[in-house]
């Protein structure tokens, strides 16, 4: 079931597995009888609220509906200012009380059953206000016990807003995805909070099977000059964390063994060789790996990479070099170096940066390069 007006209309009954509602405000469409027998475990909630309504509309009464109970999977989708900021009149305690039903999120969870997957996708969230942290806290929590997979795409939140949440939402996750696409704003690295970011994944449990760290480019044809615009250059590439927060994510990662880890980027982050062997040793059925290396020389991190057997089949590697420094370029020999003890290996990607990206693709037991 996908909708594309502001009613859900049942497609076919017997398959409806998802609803995408457009919203022109925070008020939910009441479903059709039919969708609370169709099986649908997907609901996706677009904003199509226009910016210069947003700040109304945020503060105006909504309502929504009683929910299929067969949703597992919750799309937040463009709520670029965040969500219903109540303006409540009364004591500092009524105005702060998370379990309000004025709240935005909690009541929408209050009407959920308990969620799978949880996907935020460019926002501001949960807003910037105190009622609305709250109310994001109160709803992530509540969702916490049940969540498996969270995915957040280009979302950003008040500083220190993930530092609290990290027990009660990764400790159950297995699959975790958090991206962003890079930005020409200055200062925009510094708006992450790398610091919750790398401690919110050094909480994750043992269980977890996929984590994806990462910082991206644009699309062709997105990039724009300024403004603060997401930027596509290929000679400027993308920006990655470097320092504590860095050295953070890499000891979080060997505090304790993953050993259903299977796929592993966590190229947002600059690490040293050392600390990927490090991590390598902890999380030993990775059969994926996409890193960002602090570098002098490929011939340097490679052979330090190399000098433990291991099964991955695929790695992409950002190199991370000192101002005016130049890697040099990977030769075969040093490819067959690392294929040497990584048996497994098919396919190897190296740029820096993002820039000039090369790819070796193993074929018939026979290295080849891909420009």
């Amino acid at each position: 079931m996908t909708s594309q007006s502001a009613n859900p209309e049942l497609v076919a009954p017997a398959q409806a597995q998802a609803a995408q509602i457009p919203l022109q405000s925070f008020t939910l469409p009441t479903f059709p009888l039919e969708a609370f027998t169709a099986g649908l475990t997907s609901l996706i909630l677009t904003s199509d609220i226009p910016i210069n309504d947003y700040g109304t509309l945020i503060q105006e009464p909504f309502t929504i509906p009683d929910l299929p109970p067969s949703i597992t999977s919750l799309t937040l989708e463009g709520f670029a200012l965040g969500y219903f900021n109540p303006v409540v009149r009364g004591n500092e305690e009524r105005r702060h009380n998370i379990n309000s039903p004025s709240n935005f999120l909690s009541t929408l969870c209050s009407r959920l059953s308990p969620l799978a997957s949880l996907t935020l996708y460019e926002q501001v969230f949960p807003g910037s206000t105190t009622p609305t942290i709250y109310d994001g806290t109160a709803f992530l929590v509540r969702l916490g016990p049940s969540l498996k997979s969270l995915h957040l795409i280009d979302v950003f939140a008040p500083a220190g807003f993930w530092d609290n949440l990290s027990p009660a939402l990764a400790a159950n996750l297995k699959v975790l995805e958090w991206s962003y696409t890079t930005r020409s704003d200055e200062g925009w690295l510094e708006s992450l909070g790398a610091e919750g970011i790398a401690g919110f994944v050094a909480a994750l449990g043992k269980e977890v099977v996929g984590i994806t760290v990462r910082i991206v480019k644009g699309n062709d044809g997105e990039g724009e000059e300024g403004g603060g615009r997401v930027v596509d250059d290929e000679e400027r590439g993308i920006k990655v964390v470097e320092g504590e927060p860095a050295r953070a994510l890499a000891r979080g990662l060997v505090g304790e063994i993953k050993d259903e880890l299977l796929l592993l980027d966590v190229s947002m982050f600059a690490l040293k060789a050392e600390e990927v062997s490090d991590v390598l040793d902890k999380c030993p059925k990775v059969k994926s790996l996409s890193i960002a290396v602090e570098l002098k020389s490929w011939e340097e991190a490679l052979g330090r990479l190399a000098e433990k057997e291991r099964g991955v089949e695929e790695i992409d590697i950002i190199g991370v070099l000192p101002e005016g420094a130049d890697p040099g370029l990977v030769t075969k020999g040093q490819l067959e170096k690392i294929a040497d003890g990584w048996k497994a290996l098919k396919n190897l990607k190296i740029s820096t940066s993002k820039t000039a990206v090369v790819e070796w693709v193993k074929d018939a037991g026979e290295w080849t390069r891909r420009a």
